[in-house]
């Protein structure tokens, strides 16, 4: 009983400050998601086997500084570039003069790795907001609705008629069943939002939700794919009940993306 509490009282403070902050304007949506993208990356780098926390550390205050230089697309900031490629460079440099530091490729790796995965798909998620030139918070709002929806209708439908798996050597639990629930919740929030004036340019309404909803499922697949690999079932503790940041967010990395293209390409 005292974990289900905790869990739903993480849940309730979790959807007031992402709504909050995605409503009350850019410059809270944007720390948001800073917040979330350094969270992120410290916890993918955590999933890696044995990088060092030097190494990590570097992959958090990269991800800042590539977030803040691309969200906000200011020619001044788009110097936090440079010094993002300054830091890898000195970190390279440390990595070397730091005794116990190893130097291995593959870590690196993980920390530009790390920024695709995780930074880029935020970055693009907050420029999409600003598709009709300024912002608009219903676009990333009617986003996270239904990825929301979609989750929740998978949860139900593949515990309640799950019988067919979908991937059993990636996610044991996940099934066709909950796959197919989550694309019909998110198909159904779509009709709604769309008397609303919710909708994405650009992308139909339940072109939308079909993206939202499958290309968000396989999001989650890819993360439990490295939870699997690294032996552990949340990729942190950051959200109480609900496991880390990525696990709440391992629906956006994969779907925004190719939203993002769409978007880019119909404007």
């Amino acid at each position: 009983m005292k974990d289900v509490l905790v869990r739903a009282a993480t849940g309730i403070v979790f959807l007031i400050v992402m709504i909050g902050s995605i409503v009350y304007g850019s410059v809270s949506c944007f720390w948001l998601f800073l917040c979330i993208v350094i969270v992120g990356n410290w916890e993918y780098t955590g999933l890696q086997k044995n990088i060092s926390e030097f190494k990590r550390v570097i992959t958090c205050v990269s991800s800042a500084l590539i977030f803040s230089a691309l969200a906000w697309d200011s020619f001044e900031l788009i110097n936090l570039i440079y010094l993002a490629v300054l830091v890898f460079s000195a970190s390279a440099i440390l990595s070397i003069l730091i005794p116990k530091e190893r130097i291995n490729l593959s870590d690196w790796a993980h920390v530009v790795f790390a920024q695709v995965y995780v930074t880029m798909p935020f970055v693009m998620l907050y420029m999409i907001a600003f598709s009709s030139g300024y912002y608009e918070w219903k676009y990333i709002l009617a986003f996270f609705i239904l990825l929301w929806l979609s989750d929740t209708g998978a949860y139900m439908f593949g515990k309640y008629l799950g019988r067919n798996k979908l991937l059993p050597k990636v996610s044991p639990k996940k099934t066709w069943e909950g796959l197919i629930g989550g694309v019909l919740s998110a198909l159904i929030g779509a009709y709604f939002l769309q008397q609303y004036g919710f909708e994405i340019p650009g992308i139909p309404w339940f072109g939308l939700a079909l993206l939202v909803s499958v290309l968000g499922a396989m999001g989650d697949l890819f993360e439990s794919q490295m939870k699997r690999n690294s032996g552990v079932k949340d990729s942190g503790n950051f959200m109480p009940g609900h496991g880390g940041i990525l696990d709440r967010f391992d629906g956006v990395l994969l779907s925004v993306p190719v939203i993002f293209a769409i978007v880019k390409i119909m404007s």
